[in-house]
C-alpha cells in the first residue's frame, strides 16, 4: 500500500522491499464491469514474466466474489510449484551441477523434472537431494520430495532400485514426522498409501494434504487424480477440474482424469477429445488413450496412428501385459481396467510381447527435442 498512487522503477521497489520478484497491478471501473490487470515483474533486471487482464461483472455480490476468485487465480497461475514464479527460478539454477545444490535448490530442479520427466534428471536429483539431505537432515520439504522421486522409480518405472514404496514411505513419513504442515509431505504419504493398497490411509492422508491449501492447483489436480484412480469418480473429477480452472498453464497430465471420466461412462467421443489435448509426446498414456478411444469409436486410421506413436517412442508398451501391469498399479477399479484394455484390443492391440525393449524406456527422448513443460 506504500507504494499505491505512486510511479517508479520496479528495480527500485524491489531494493526497498528487499524482493526478487514483484507482483503488482491496476484495476478500473465502467459501471458492473470491471477489468483487473496482474503482472509479474523481475525486479533485479525490470523484466516481464508474466501479465493477464481479467474482465468481471460485478454481481448482486459485490466485488468480494470477484477478489476471491481472481485470489485463487493469481496465485495458481504465479505461485503453484508449476507455476510461473517457480518456473522462473528453477531456470536460474538449471546448469548449476546438483552438488553445489541445497535441498531448497534442488526442490526447484525437482520441479523442473515435474514438466519434463527425463530419465536422466530423475537420476541426478534423487542422488543431489540425497546428499543434500545428509547435509540438512531436518528439511522437510527435501524428505517429501525425495519421497515423490522414490515413488517414480515404481509408479513410472523410472530408475528403478529396490524397495521404491517402502522408501517413499518412509521418506514422507519423515517429512510430516518433521513438520505435520508439510503439505507435499502428507501427498506423497498418501501416495505411498495408494500404491500399496491401503486405501483407508490413502483417503486420510489425501483429504488432510488438499485442506492445508486448497489454492495450490497442482497439488489439488495431483491428489484429485489418485482419488479418481481409488475409485471416487465424482470427487477426484471434481478436484481436478477445480485445479485446471484455475491454472491455464496446468501439466498435461491432468487431462487424464476427465478422459477416464468420459471414458468409462461410453462417452468416447468426448473422451478422445480430451486426450487430444494432454501434448504429452513422450508420454505412453498419451497414446495409449487415445488408441483405447478410437478402438471404440472404430477410427481405424487414428487408432493406427497413435500405435504407431506408441511403437517410436514406448515399445514396450506395445505388449498389453506391460499395460495391464501399469493399469493394476494406477486403478483400484478392475471394470475400468478391463473397460481401457478392450479398447486397446478394438485398436489391434495385442496381448503378446511386441516389443523386447523395457517399458523402463518410456520417457527416453533426445535432449535436444524436449517436451512443451507438462
Amino acid at each position: 500500500m506504500a507504494y499505491k498512487g505512486r510511479s517508479g522503477d520496479i528495480r527500485t521497489v524491489g531494493r526497498e522491499l528487499g524482493a526478487r520478484y514483484v507482483l503488482e497491478g491496476s484495476a478500473r471501473r465502467a459501471g458492473n464491469a470491471i477489468r483487473i490487470n496482474a503482472q509479474l515483474v523481475d525486479a533485479s533486471t525490470g523484466a516481464q514474466l508474466w501479465a493477464e487482464a481479467y474482465n468481471r461483472e460485478i454481481g448482486d455480490t459485490g466485488p468480494f466474489q470477484i477478489q476471491d476468485d481472481l485470489t485463487d487465480r493469481i496465485v495458481a497461475t504465479v505461485a503453484d510449484s508449476q507455476g510461473v514464479l517457480v518456473r522462473s527460478m528453477a531456470t536460474l539454477i538449471r546448469e548449476r551441477p546438483v552438488e553445489e545444490l541445497s535441498a531448497s535448490e534442488l526442490i526447484l530442479r525437482y520441479h523442473f523434472l515435474m514438466q519434463q520427466s527425463s530419465p536422466a534428471e530423475h537420476a541426478m536429483v534423487r542422488a543431489g537431494l540425497q546428499r543434500a539431505l545428509e547435509r540438512e537432515p531436518n528439511h522437510a520439504e527435501g524428505w517429501a520430495t525425495l519421497a515423490s522421486l522414490y515413488s517414480f522409480e515404481y509408479s513410472l518405472r523410472m530408475n528403478p532400485l529396490p524397495d521404491s514404496l517402502e522408501r517413499a514411505r518412509r521418506a514422507a513419513q519423515r517429512a510430516v514426522d518433521l513438520d505435520p504442515t508439510s503439505q507435499m509431505g502428507w501427498a506423497e504419504l498418501a501416495v505411498a498409501y495408494f500404491f500399496a493398497k491401503d486405501y483407508t490411509a490413502f483417503h486420510s492422508a489425501a483429504d488432510r494434504a488438499v485442506a492445508m491449501n486448497p489454492r495450490h492447483s497442482t497439488m489439488l489436480g495431483y491428489m484429485g487424480t489418485y482419488i479418481f484412480n481409488a475409485g471416487e469418480w465424482e470427487k477426484g473429477h471434481n478436484l481436478v477440474e477445480r485445479a485446471m480452472s484455475l491454472n491455464p498453464h496446468h501439466p498435461g497430465w491432468l487431462y487424464f482424469v476427465p478422459f477416464c471420466y468420459h471414458y468409462r461412462k461410453n462417452e468416447y467421443e468426448k473422451a478422445l477429445s480430451i486426450a487430444k489435448q494432454v501434448n504429452m509426446p513422450y508420454d505412453p498414456w498419451n497414446y495409449l488413450y487415445i488408441a483405447a478411444a478410437c478402438g471404440q469409436l472404430q477410427l481405424e486410421q487414428e487408432a493406427t496412428a497413435a500405435i504407431s506413436g506408441l511403437r517410436r517412442q514406448s515399445p514396450g508398451f506395445l505388449d498389453l501385459a506391460v499395460v495391464r501391469e501399469d493399469l493394476e498399479k494406477w486403478f483400484a477399479d478392475r471394470d475400468l481396467r478391463e473397460h481401457l484394455l478392450q479398447g486397446l484390443r478394438k485398436a489391434g492391440m495385442e496381448d503378446s510381447p511386441a516389443s523386447p525393449q523395457s517399458p523402463g524406456m518410456k520417457y527416453e527422448k533426445p535432449e535436444r527435442d524436449a517436451p512443451n513443460p507438462r
